[in-house]
């Protein structure tokens, strides 16, 4: 599922969640509302799978389909009955004109990524636990987004001295502290 996050600040988040909540409206969507640990609100969308399709998945708005299936957790799937699924799904996702596909495969399954790979997928990104691939289909170049590369944290200080009126001089420090994302809450600032 994608979530209704925005870096462009709170206008974008409203507008996008907006727009989420009229589409949820489709038959057989499923919209959740989702709060993160700063109170913001995140809408999480989904649609129902292609029919016919092998792989358990679901798609999204942007007519792409994340595959959800179980035999991407475990060990004993083999590669060959992963192949077969795969290249079943993969066409009947080229004939409903699914623009992309998304597969989350775990680290236990790691040996199932060549049969991915050679079917056209693309390592997107990787944790400890599971590596996601995904496949383009659409027309043209991939407008699929990147895979993270690297974090970047902001955070800052800066230091006014105020005379007051009767004289007295007060030192004040604002700091400026990264509220999410990768470097929230880590560190601090003793004054």
């Amino acid at each position: 599922t994608y979530s209704a996050r925005s870096h462009r600040g709170r206008i974008s988040r409203l507008s996008f969640a907006a727009s989420m909540s009229t589409a949820s409206a489709e038959e057989g969507s499923k919209a959740t509302d989702n709060f993160d640990k700063n109170g913001r609100i995140q809408r999480s969308f989904t649609l129902p799978p292609i029919p016919g399709v092998p792989l358990q998945h679901h798609t999204d708005r942007y007519n792409s389909a994340v595959v959800e299936d179980e035999i991407l957790n475990s060990s004993s799937t083999t590669r060959e009955e992963f192949k077969q699924l795969l290249e079943e799904s993969v066409t009947k996702w080229k004939a409903a004109n699914v623009r992309a596909v998304w597969l989350r495969i775990a680290t236990e399954a790691s040996e199932l990524i060549p049969e991915a790979i050679a079917q056209g997928f693309s390592p997107h990104h990787a944790a400890p636990d599971h590596v996601t691939l995904t496949a383009w289909f659409g027309n043209g170049n991939s407008r699929l987004p990147g895979g993270p590369s690297h974090f970047v944290g902001v955070a800052g200080f800066v230091l006014d001295r105020v005379t007051c009126a009767n004289g007295s001089v007060t030192d004040k420090v604002l700091v400026i502290q990264e509220k999410s994302g990768p470097a929230a809450g880590i560190g601090s600032l003793a004054v």
